[in-house]
């Protein structure tokens, strides 16, 4: 677990192997002694990034050795190293899109709608369609870097893309989601 913990303006950092616990982390820029941050305040994208970064981290040395066969000096391979850790962590492409619909009483409603592409090292880009009020760009984005990284552990050759349509999904009719997938799919398309 990872304790930052602010004392007479010094931080004092304390790192256990067994797991990293974003609520634990500290805002040193608190008049406050010490203020613990819980975890609502970092979105889920953000939490992705922060494991992504630790074992990026435990990964560098390994990654640098298994480049024995290339001319580079080692300070080039890792450098080399983390530039490719740099581009794969950021999401290539983010979209946010308003759409009217037309209900069954004639009424129309708008609907939002994103999509992330996170990684485009190996394409197509793999993911779904999450229907959900509850649905939002960071939750899109950390969700399509998961796939990324889902795909990389089994050796499946795609990146991590994902879909979300801001909406109730109970009580629709399938004729429903497939008019909305289909309309949802050709805005994208038109971006």
């Amino acid at each position: 677990m990872l304790n930052i913990v602010v004392r007479n303006n010094r931080s004092l950092y304390r790192l256990s192997s067994l797991s990293f616990h974003t609520s634990s982390i500290i805002n040193s820029s608190s008049s406050t002694p010490t203020q613990h941050v819980g975890p609502s305040q970092f979105g889920f994208y953000r939490q992705v990034e922060l494991f992504y970064d630790r074992a990026a981290k435990i990964l560098e040395d390994k990654l640098v050795d298994d480049m024995k066969k290339s001319k580079l000096s080692d300070d080039l391979k890792r450098k080399k190293v983390q530039g490719i850790l740099k581009i794969i962590k950021p999401c290539n492409h983010v979209l946010e899109i308003r759409f009217p619909i037309r209900r069954d009483n004639g009424e129309l409603q708008m609907i939002e709608a994103y999509r992330a592409q996170h990684s485009q090292h190996r394409t197509p880009c793999k993911g779904g369609i999450r229907y959900s009020l509850d649905v939002n760009l960071d939750e899109v984005k950390a969700l399509a870097a998961l796939m990324t990284y889902k795909c990389a552990c089994v050796d499946v050759p795609f990146g991590g893309g994902k879909a979300g349509v801001k909406i109730n999904p109970k009580g629709k009719k399938e004729n429903f989601f497939f008019l909305l997938k289909k309309f949802f799919l050709f805005r994208i398309r038109l971006v």
